[in-house]
Order: C-alpha cells, then structure tokens, then sequence
C-alpha cells in the first residue's frame, strides 16, 4: 500500500500548476491523493495476469506485481491519458467478480457500482481523443446492464458509437440486449448499423444471421 501512495503523490503532483502557491499544490495533492484511495482495488496475481497489457503496465494498477521496464512506452503511447488508467483498470477487476460463482445479489451490485465509479473516473479525466474511450464506455453500458439500468445502458453504449463508430462490441452489446426483450427491429437496426461502420465484424454478422434465419425480425 504505501508504494501505491507513493506513486499516486507523484501521478497528483504533476497534474498542480507550477504557479499555484505551495499550500495550494498540497491541498490538490491531498484532495487527488483521496480520490483515487477511495476507489483503490487490491488485485490478486491471477487477477493481475488477466488484464490488458497497457494495465499491466502502469504502476498503480498493482504495484505488487508490477516490473516498470515497459511503462514509459506506454506512456508514450497512450499520452497523459495513461496517467488515469489504472481507475479503468481496477473497474475492470470489479467487473470481473461480479461474474464469479456465488456472489449475491449485493454483492453484485456493489462490485458494478465499485466498476462504474473507477469507468467514470477515468473517463471524466480522459482527452476526447483517448484511442481507450469507446473501450471505457462500453464497459459503462455493461455494468449498468449487470444492473438491470437499460436507461443507462443505452446512453453509455451511444457515447461508445459516437467516440468511435467502428468499435462494433458497443453494438453488440446493445442489440442483444434489445433482441432479449423482443425489440427485435430495433436489434436488427443496431447491428446492422453498427456493422455498417464496422464491415467483417464476425459477431454482428452472426447476430444479424441469427435474426434473419429465424424470422423473428420479420415478425416484429
């Protein structure tokens, strides 16, 4: 724990301006330093090993774990957006337990309220052109389903389109559930547009099949 603090002073301290007065910078470092804590996910290894690789590459994520030969190209790669990953990170850890035998109906629901919490963090911190937002969004959509909040669901997989429109998992997503509740001219329409903006995408193309062979867009 007290290398993950020290690591999120550093990551607080660069976003305080070099010109605000020192008291200034202290209570910005303190307030950011709280944020992120109260968010904080203790990863196992196992769990650690499953993440994606930019993850598994930015210190705060699991510093237990953690070999920082490949952060800097991350880094680099991924621009100042990289510095609040790990929130995304740790939401996806809270995703991943709330699909684990066993877990009761509260449970759930404080794992998908923990995930979308940390989704949002990054994304309200994020550049409009972080390559990682539609990615981010649709996980949002994801965990609201898990929460049975299909207005939320919605509006979360609509910002993924419109961050990106070939990112065709958001759609996916999206039509299936509305096939599920027998709006299924409406899932045909999602599908196809999204696939559409995403032409080859194998799951839309199946899903779009499955509609039309069994007649049941037709028929709605």
């Amino acid at each position: 724990m007290v290398s993950l603090i020290n690591r999120l002073v550093i990551d607080c301290f660069y976003i305080a301006q070099p010109s605000i007065k020192f008291s200034m910078v202290t209570f910005m470092i303190l307030g950011c330093l709280l944020a992120n804590l109260a968010q904080a996910v203790e990863v196992t290894k196992e769990e650690y090993q499953l993440l994606p690789t930019y993850c598994r590459n930015q210190g705060n994520v699991a510093p237990n774990y953690f070999k920082p030969e490949h952060e800097a190209a991350w880094r680099d790669r991924l621009g100042k957006d990289f510095q609040h990953i790990h929130h995304y990170c740790w939401g996806l850890v809270s995703l991943a337990r709330t699909y684990k035998a066993g877990r009761t109906a509260a449970e759930r629901k404080h794992r998908l309220t923990m995930a979308i919490q940390d989704f949002n963090f990054s994304i309200e911190r994020a550049t409009p052109e972080f390559v990682l937002l539609p990615e981010i969004y649709t996980k949002v959509g994801q965990a609201y389903l898990g929460l049975q909040d299909d207005q939320n669901a919605e509006i979360a997989f609509k910002k993924a389109w419109e961050a990106n429109p070939e990112y065709w998992p958001a759609y996916l997503w999206w039509a299936q559930r509305v096939m599920k509740q027998g709006r299924q001219r409406e899932a045909l329409a999602v599908a196809e547009e999204g696939l559409k903006n995403a032409p080859g995408s194998k799951p839309l193309e199946r899903l779009i099949a499955e509609m039309r062979g069994s007649g049941k867009a037709a028929r709605k």
